[in-house]
């Protein structure tokens, strides 16, 4: 299918997109309720939804991360399929945001290979500080991801304001807080809107 705005005019790059997701222990706390990370599963599965309707082309993929990384649904599942993949996730350890955004990166990499042209995006969402490992800034994954050109919204539903701000500061994205659930699944589904490459 070919993918047209309502004016006919030339459609906007695909866009590549990793939801790095924290689950980490604290993510069962119960102030979004059922769970801050049930709550992030379905603001996940929105975005993938919400993409899938405003252009077909665009693939998602879900890594999920506490003091490792992990693939929790790849490029491309169905929203049904990504559902099933996120909601076996469970909460535990500690906070490792580098590994989360390395592991999106080799993802977004991979995936552009297949996909010349696209615009790469990562939504990195977490309720803590970084405490395991060395500090994304330091580490140099967010210079890689400023090269490659992948732009990096942040998402904060407890601490770690600072860190995620200049991370979305520092690759061209954008930073938001959310109190509780309603306004989360809000932002997500607004951040499934296209961006503006930065390379």
């Amino acid at each position: 299918m070919n993918w047209i705005n309502k004016k006919g005019a030339a459609p906007k790059s695909v866009e590549l997109s990793v939801l790095a997701m924290d689950k980490t222990g604290s993510m069962a706390q119960a102030d979004f309720p059922p769970s801050r990370l049930a709550s992030a599963q379905d603001a996940a599965v929105a975005f993938i939804r919400r993409k899938r309707i405003l252009d077909g082309r665009d693939r998602t993929a879900v890594v999920a991360f506490d003091t490792d990384a992990v693939l929790a649904s790849a490029f491309g599942r169905h929203p049904h399929e990504a559902q099933g993949d996120v909601q076996r996730l469970s909460a535990s350890g500690g906070t490792n945001v580098t590994a989360g955004l390395r592991k999106s990166l080799e993802l977004l990499l991979a995936e552009a290979k297949r996909t010349p042209g696209a615009t790469l995006r990562c939504v990195l969402l977490t309720d803590g500080e970084h405490n395991t490992g060395t500090e994304p800034l330091a580490d140099g994954v967010v210079e890689a991801m400023r090269r490659a050109g992948v732009i990096v919204d942040t998402v904060a539903i407890g601490h770690g304001e600072a860190l995620l701000k200049e991370i979305a500061k520092r690759t061209g994205g954008t930073f938001v807080r959310c109190g509780d659930f309603r306004s989360l699944l809000q932002q997500y589904e607004r951040l499934a809107a296209k961006k503006a490459a930065t390379r």
